[in-house]
C-alpha cells in the first residue's frame, strides 16, 4: 500500500514485475458487498417487509436504511466499512473540475 500524492491510497508493482493484463489480482467474497438482494433479506430488509406490502418501497430505499442501521450498529456485518465513511458529502454538481476529476 502506498499513497500518492495524485490518488490517494493504491496498489502499485514494479514495472519489471508487472501484472499480465487480464489477470486476477484480488477476490472479494460477496458476503461483504451490501446489495438489493441482500439488504432484502437483512433484519432491516424483513422489517421493512413485514409492515409494508410488497409493491411498497424500492430495494435501493431499503439497501439505504440498512447501510444507515449498519452505520450505527457494531454487530452489522459491514459496520466498520459503514462508519468509515464521511457523514455529509457534497451533491456532486457543486464540487469543483478539479474534485470531479479525482473520480475519474
Amino acid at each position: 500500500m502506498k499513497v500518492t500524492t495524485s490518488s490517494g491510497l493504491g496498489l502499485f508493482t514494479p514495472a519489471h514485475k508487472g501484472i499480465a493484463s487480464n489477470s486476477t489480482i484480488a477476490k472479494i467474497s460477496t458476503s461483504f458487498v451490501m446489495s438489493v438482494p441482500r439488504s432484502a433479506t437483512s433484519p432491516v430488509g424483513l422489517a421493512v417487509s413485514s409492515i409494508i406490502p410488497a409493491d411498497g418501497p424500492s430495494g435501493e430505499f431499503v439497501l439505504w436504511l440498512d447501510m444507515a442501521k449498519g452505520r450505527l450498529d457494531p454487530s452489522h456485518p459491514n459496520h466498520p466499512y459503514l462508519a468509515s465513511l464521511p457523514e455529509e458529502m457534497a451533491d456532486v454538481p457543486s464540487w469543483s473540475p478539479i474534485e470531479r476529476e479525482k473520480l475519474r
